[in-house]
C-alpha cells in the first residue's frame, strides 16, 4: 500500500522550497536568455544587412559609374555631336552623315557586352538605333515622360531604372535598365537632341540579390518611394508605406513584419532599401525554443533530483533524532551520538542530550526517592513497634498505675495512639505541615519526659509565620529520637528545639546538650550527607546515626533540591550537637498545588 505524502513534513516543505526555487531561477534565466538571444539575433541579423546593403550599395555605384562612362562617351562623340540635327538638301550626304552616325553608335555598342540598345533622337525628329534587327521605334516617343524629362535635364544622367519592357522599342518585351542625356552641338552651344540607353538587368539582379542575407530578404533601387530596381514590387508597396518617417538612412527598424534597412547611393539620389521577414528571427525564435524546452526540462529533472537529495541530506540527522525521542516515549533514555553535521543540530542535540540525561537522573531520583519514602515508613512503624520502646512506654504505665496518677497515664495512652495514628497514615501524601509534625513531636517528648521525668527538659521557640510550611511526614521525629537517645542519653538534658524563617529559607534547629561527638565522627556523618546528594548505598545501617538522618536528608534533596537538607555542628565530645533541617518557605496550599 502506497505511502500518504505529507506536506507538512520538514523534508517535504524543503523539498517544495528547492524544487520551486530552482524552477524559478530556470524560468527567470531563460526568459533573460530568451531575451538576450533574441537581441543578439536581432542585432546579427543587422549588422549582416547593413554590410551587404553597403557593399550591394557600393557595387551598384561602380556599376552606375560605368554605364554613365558609357553615355559619355556617345554625347562626347564628334561625329554624333556635328552630324545628328544637321541638314543637307543633298539625299547623298544625307546618306553618308546618317551611316557615319550609325557607325559609331554601333562601335560604342560592340564595347560594352549586356547593352540591349543604344538610340540618338534629334529634336528635328531623326531617330538613329543600334540594337536588335527587329527594332521598331515608337513614333510617339515625344509624348512620352521620360522623353520631356530629358529634355529638362541640364546635361546629367537621368536615371529610369529598370522597366518592365523597352521604352522606345515597342517590339521589345522584357526588363531593361534605361538611363539617358541631352545631346550637345559643342559647336554651336545648343542642344540637338537625346541618348536613351537600355542595358540588360543581370548585373544589377545580381549585385540586389546577393544583397539579401536570407531568402526571406528582398532588395530594392528606390527613388522616392518609387522603385528603381528589383522585383516584387507589391511586397515594397504594402511595407513602403511611412518608409520615409519609420526609417533613418544607414540604420536598421524594424517595421510592422519586416526588418528595414536604407543606405544611400553616392551617384544619384537613389537608395538601396532591403527588407527582410522578421519571421527569420521567429524561425530561429521557434528552434532555440525547442532546444530551450529540451535544456529547460532538463534543468527540472536535475532540480527535482538535486532537491530530493538536498531534502534527504538535511532531514537525514532529524530522522535519527526523531527515532532517538521515540525511545525516551518508550522508556529508553539513550543518549544521540553527536552527529558533525550542523551548527543548530549538534546545539539541538546537545540540549536533547543533557535533558535526557536530566530526565534519567529524575527517574533515578524519583526511584530513590520512592525508597526512600517507604524506608520512612518501615522506620516510623519501627520506632513505634520497637520492643525497646514498648517496654519502656509499658513499665511507665505500669508504675504509673501503681501510683495512682490516672490523669497521667491518660495522656500517655493518648500521645501513644497519637504517635501510632500520625506514623501509620501515608495514605494523601508524604507532605505534612510543620505545624502537624510538631504535634507528633510534642507527643513523643510527653511520653519521653514521662519516662525521664525531670531529667529531660525540652525548650520549644518556634516562630508562627512557619508553622504553615510544608515538610516531609516523619522527618524530625528520628532527629529528635536521635537528639534523646545519643545524645542526653539516660543522663538526661536538655533539647532544643527552634524553627525560624531566615532570607525565605525555613531553619529548623535541634540542640542538645549532652554526649556530642568527636570531629572524626562529626566530618563521616557530613560526609554521607554529602554523598546522599550523589548517591547513597541503600546497605548503609541508618539507624547507627540516629534513624536514618542520611534518609531525612536524601527526601529533602529530591524535593527541594542540593541547596537544602541537614547539617550537624558540634563542639566536641560532652559539648552537645545541634542538627540544622533547612527547606524553602512555602504555604501548605502552594506546596499541595505543586504536587497534584
Amino acid at each position: 500500500m502506497m505511502r500518504k505524502i505529507s506536506f507538512r513534513t520538514f523534508g517535504s516543505r524543503i523539498f517544495i522550497i528547492f524544487l520551486f526555487s530552482f524552477i524559478g531561477i530556470s524560468i527567470i534565466l531563460s526568459f533573460i536568455y530568451y531575451q538576450v538571444t533574441s537581441k543578439q539575433l536581432e542585432d546579427t541579423i543587422s549588422d549582416a544587412a547593413m554590410k551587404n546593403v553597403k557593399q550591394a550599395s557600393e557595387h551598384i555605384d561602380l556599376l552606375l559609374q560605368g554605364y554613365e562612362s558609357l553615355s559619355k562617351s556617345i554625347i562626347t562623340n564628334t561625329d554624333i555631336q556635328n552630324l545628328v540635327g544637321k541638314h543637307s538638301n543633298n539625299s547623298a550626304v544625307k546618306a553618308i552623315n546618317d551611316r557615319t552616325i550609325t557607325n559609331a553608335i554601333g562601335a560604342i555598342y560592340y564595347a560594352w557586352e549586356d547593352v540591349i540598345s543604344i538610340h540618338v533622337l534629334s529634336n528635328d525628329g531623326a531617330a538613329y538605333s543600334y540594337g536588335a534587327l527587329t527594332q521598331v521605334v515608337n513614333p510617339n516617343y515625344m509624348t512620352l515622360d521620360w522623353y520631356k524629362q530629358l529634355q529638362h535635364s541640364e546635361g546629367e544622367t537621368v536615371w529610369f531604372g529598370m522597366e518592365t519592357d523597352s521604352l522606345i522599342d515597342t517590339s521589345r518585351k522584357g526588363e531593361v535598365f534605361a538611363f539617358g542625356r541631352k545631346l550637345y552641338n559643342l559647336t554651336r552651344t545648343e542642344s540637338v537632341g537625346v541618348v536613351i540607353i537600355e542595358m540588360r538587368t543581370n548585373i544589377l539582379q545580381n549585385i540586389l540579390q546577393n544583397a539579401n542575407i536570407t531568402e526571406y530578404t528582398e532588395t530594392y533601387l528606390v527613388e522616392q518611394g518609387i522603385i528603381k530596381g528589383g522585383r516584387n514590387s507589391q511586397l515594397f508597396q504594402q511595407v513602403a508605406v511611412g518608409l520615409e518617417s519609420a526609417t533613418s538612412v544607414g540604420k536598421m527598424k524594424r517595421v510592422d513584419d519586416h526588418f528595414i534597412v536604407r543606405y544611400p547611393q553616392n551617384i544619384n539620389d537613389w537608395e538601396l532599401v532591403s527588407l527582410t521577414e522578421s519571421s527569420i528571427i521567429k524561425i530561429e525564435i521557434v528552434q532555440f525554443r525547442q532546444y530551450f524546452m529540451i535544456i529547460t526540462l532538463s534543468l527540472v529533472i536535475l532540480s527535482m533530483i538535486f532537491a530530493i537529495l538536498i531534502s534527504v541530506h538535511v532531514t537525514s540527522p532529524f530522522k535519527k533524532l526523531r527515532i532517538y525521542m521515540r525511545k525516551v516515549t518508550l522508556g529508553n533514555f539513550e543518549e544521540i551520538p553527536i552527529m558533525n553535521s550542523y551548527v543548530e543540530l549538534e546545539s539541538l542535540t546537545g540540549a536533547y542530550n543533557q535533558m535526557v540525561r536530566k530526565l534519567d537522573e529524575l527517574f533515578v531520583q524519583m526511584r530513590e526517592m520512592t525508597e526512600s519514602e517507604r524506608i520512612a515508613q518501615i522506620h516510623a512503624l519501627q520506632s513505634q513497634i520497637n520492643p525497646h520502646f514498648l517496654y519502656n512506654t509499658l513499665d511507665m504505665i505500669y508504675w504509673t498505675l501503681d501510683e495512682g496518677e490516672n490523669e497521667k497515664l491518660g495522656e500517655i495512652v493518648l500521645a501513644l495512639s497519637s504517635m501510632f495514628r500520625y506514623s501509620s497514615n501515608w495514605e494523601n501524601h508524604a507532605d505534612v505541615t510543620l505545624r502537624e509534625e510538631l504535634e507528633q513531636i510534642k507527643a513523643y517528648a510527653l511520653i519521653t519526659q514521662m519516662r525521664f521525668g525531670e531529667k529531660l527538659v525540652f525548650d520549644w521557640k518556634i516562630d508562627p509565620d512557619v508553622l504553615d510550611v510544608c515538610i516531609p511526614k516523619m522527618s524530625l521525629q528520628p532527629i529528635v529520637e536521635n537528639a534523646v537517645i545519643h545524645g542526653v542519653g539516660e543522663g538526661g538534658g536538655e533539647i532544643k528545639i527552634a524553627a525560624y524563617l531566615l532570607d525565605s529559607v525555613v531553619h529548623i534547629s535541634i540542640t542538645d546538650h549532652g554526649k556530642g561527638m568527636d570531629q572524626a565522627t562529626l566530618e563521616r556523618l557530613n560526609a554521607l550527607f554529602t554523598q546522599a546528594e550523589v548517591k547513597i548505598d541503600s546497605s548503609e545501617n541508618s539507624l547507627k546515626v540516629g534513624i536514618g538522618l542520611v534518609n531525612v536528608h536524601k527526601r529533602i534533596v529530591y524535593r527541594y533540591g542540593m541547596k537544602y537538607g541537614l547539617s550537624i555542628t558540634s563542639s566536641g565530645l560532652n559539648s552537645g550537637s545541634i542538627v540544622i533541617f533547612t527547606l524553602p518557605y512555602q504555604s501548605t496550599q502552594h506546596t499541595m498545588m505543586r504536587l497534584e
